[in-house]
């Protein structure tokens, strides 16, 4: 088993490492050079993460976990992708796009044999989108804490089913972390005191891997 994150190293941005769970060896999994940023695993092994394209924000690649393995765009897009997630059955994912602080939720086969589907606009403020347990519904914050939900189809074929819709409303501003299995909805929530500096985790950079 291994572990794959983004992190720096001296006079570098963050780009891809991997560590093994057994040895604790730590490997670079890309040269470094342009920032990224991990996004899931897919069934086959393929990672697929973000990496940051001139000035028109980051695109989706992918690439084997073999040595020399060479990486290549997963999604073709001229907008900036941001928080992919890969649906329950691996078959399809979830992504934002967008220029300029406004984005889009948009789903599309991991095969990329289809177009993607516009299912919603997120706007400023966005959090990273998250599946239901039985991939039927999207899960995204909207700017005014408000936790909406998209329905949708992927077999047999994809589809947007349903409008966003609201599911509740947060008493305070959070972030979207996972959907627990159960249907419980683990958060961030933000808190800033005096003098201390909060801790971020996000829960869709860490991911096992079987060697």
């Amino acid at each position: 088993h291994s572990i794959l994150y983004a992190a720096d190293s001296a006079g570098r941005v963050p780009h891809l490492f991997r560590m093994d769970l057994a040895t604790q060896r730590e490997t670079q999994v890309l040269p470094p050079g342009k920032q990224q940023r991990v996004q899931e695993v897919l069934p086959d092994g393929r990672v697929a993460y973000l990496e940051r394209s001139g000035q028109e924000g980051f695109q989706l690649f992918q690439v084997f976990l073999t040595p020399g393995a060479s990486p290549a765009l997963l999604l073709q897009s001229p907008l900036s992708i941001r928080g992919m997630r890969l649906s329950p059955d691996g078959r399809t994912m979830t992504y934002l796009a967008g220029l300029g602080g406004r984005f889009g939720l948009h789903v599309a086969p991991v095969s990329g044999t289809d177009q993607p589907l516009h299912a919603a606009e997120v706007g400023p403020g966005w959090s990273s989108p998250r599946w239901s347990a039985d991939g039927r519904q999207i899960y995204y914050l909207a700017s005014d804490d408000a936790m909406m939900t998209v329905s949708v189809q992927t077999v047999p074929s994809l589809r947007v089913v349903s409008a966003p819709e609201q599911a509740f409303k947060l008493k305070q501003s959070a972030s979207l972390l996972e959907i627990m299995p159960d249907g419980r909805f683990l958060l961030l929530v933000h808190q800033v005191r005096a003098d201390e500096r909060p801790i971020i985790v996000d829960t869709g950079a860490i991911r096992s891997t079987r060697r």
